[in-house]
């Protein structure tokens, strides 16, 4: 019997060589007809989201975790987590408002809130 190590190592090393992401073409040509979507190579399926922009009323928060970074304490009682917060506003208790886009293709190790790049922000 091999050792677990030795089974995880040959497990990684196939996973690596052969992919482990792989979908038949008669797979995806299926699915694709069942959604109606299918398209020519190099179209998406859909068209692009417009721009979300968000605003937000609420207090810069300093959070000790993962070596300390600002957030923002939402009056509706949402998290969020700036990506771009500008220095001047990097103040534990300033209320402030700002309009943000929210970035779901972003994740982070905090595990804060919403991560958010900063567009507008002012001191209230």
């Amino acid at each position: 019997m091999y050792p677990k190590a030795h089974l995880l190592t040959v497990m990684l090393l196939a996973t690596a060589l052969f992919g482990g992401n792989h979908t038949s073409t008669a797979s995806q040509a299926n699915t694709e007809t069942m959604s109606g979507s299918a398209k020519p190579p190099g179209e998406s399926a859909s068209p692009a989201a417009p721009e979300t922009l968000i605003e937000i009323e609420g207090t810069v928060s300093y959070q000790d975790l993962e070596g300390g970074f600002f957030a923002i304490q939402g009056q509706d009682g949402k998290r969020y987590e700036p990506v771009n917060l500008p220095p001047p506003y990097r103040e534990d208790g300033l209320k402030v408002w700002l309009q943000a886009r929210p970035r779901p293709d972003m994740m982070s190790v905090r595990m804060y809130g919403v991560i958010i790049d900063v567009i507008e922000i002012e001191a209230r």
